[in-house]
């Protein structure tokens, strides 16, 4: 097995773990009970309205409670069947296959990424084919601002995203960049005065 192909596999495993061990976790102790109907409880942020309770990690800034998202980012898209997103996400990690067959040795940053995109829309997937819904739980705020809740797979997705943006300024592209400087002009000859 070459090197990128076994750090792209233990990234991909360790992060997908540690995304389905935090959900676990939070259905358990923090979902309510199956076909409990959800009541509107004024002490828990609009993000938390179908969690037991609400955990304060830092007090003002950092939160997490559960929360089911049947779309995409920022519950973008929730009257779109799970079936489509379970294909979106198993067509992305079709290209993440290809771009990590196409990546070379020395691309380990682009190999981190594809592995913590590839682990972010595995998690999800996971959890839209089993559950319906992703289970999301982490809740960042900022003053009287609130982010819409995430989870481990999101947070790998976009550090993967901001990642792979970063290493596409590949050397060939430092060397175009190089080679269209203006060169310096050549020194004027001195004249000699008689």
């Amino acid at each position: 097995m070459s090197r990128k192909l076994w750090v792209f596999g233990v990234v991909l495993v360790a992060v997908l773990a540690l995304d389905q061990g935090t959900k676990v976790w939070v259905r358990h102790t923090l979902a309510p009970p199956t076909g409990a109907t959800p009541r509107y409880r004024p002490t828990l942020d609009p993000w938390c309205q179908l969690s037991l309770r609400q955990v304060r990690v830092i007090d003002g800034f950092f939160d997490l409670c559960y929360s089911e998202n049947t779309g995409v980012a920022f519950g973008l898209g929730k009257r779109v069947p799970r079936g489509v997103w379970i294909a979106v996400g198993i067509v992305a990690l079709g290209l993440i296959l290809l771009f990590l067959r196409q990546a070379k040795a020395d691309q380990r940053a682009l190999v981190l990424a594809l592995a913590l995109v590839g682990a972010g829309a595995l998690g999800n997937i996971v959890d839209r084919a089993v559950f319906g819904h992703v289970t999301d739980f982490v809740v960042w705020r900022w003053h009287e601002h609130t982010w819409p809740t995430f989870n481990v797979a999101d947070a790998a997705l976009v550090a993967g995203v901001i990642l792979m943006f970063l290493t596409m300024r590949t050397p060939a592209d430092t060397k175009a960049e190089a080679g269209d400087k203006p060169a310096r002009p050549a020194p004027k000859p001195k004249s000699r005065s008689r």
